[in-house]
Order: C-alpha cells, then structure tokens, then sequence
C-alpha cells in the first residue's frame, strides 16, 4: 500500500465510524505537499477499495459529507 493510502486507511480506521471529510482526509495523507491534490484521495480511495475487496470492511462514500469504513460480520 503506498503511504498516503495507508495513512487514510489508519485515519478511516481510528475515526470509530465517524464520517471523513476530502479536505481532512488530503490534508492528514499529504500535508503541505505539492502533491496534495483533491483528486488524490479518490485515487487513493479507489485503491484501498481494490486492496479491501476481499476482506470484511468496506469504505463507504456518504455524499457530500466524506468517507467512513464499515465493518461486515460475513465476507
């Protein structure tokens, strides 16, 4: 997993559910950085996604709020 996809799996993680937004989600991956772009976090999304596919966790997208991991009891 590349690095700022990892620190928002960690982030997803640790938010107990709570709803990320973009904004928090680009600035906690990728800081100050040249490279902070919005468009990096659905990149990154979509690779966490593809990387999750065959586990028990699923990133959710709650439009126009953010994203937030759920945790299914079945694969």
């Amino acid at each position: 997993i590349p690095n700022a996809s990892y620190r928002i799996l960690c982030a997803l993680i640790f938010s107990n559910g709570k709803a990320l937004t973009r904004e928090y989600l680009l600035e906690y991956a990728w800081g100050d950085s040249e490279k902070a772009v919005p468009n990096n976090v659905n990149v990154a999304i979509s690779e966490l996604r593809l990387i999750l596919k065959r586990t028990n966790i699923e990133i959710i997208t709650e439009r126009k709020i953010g994203y937030f991991l759920v945790f299914r009891k079945e694969l």
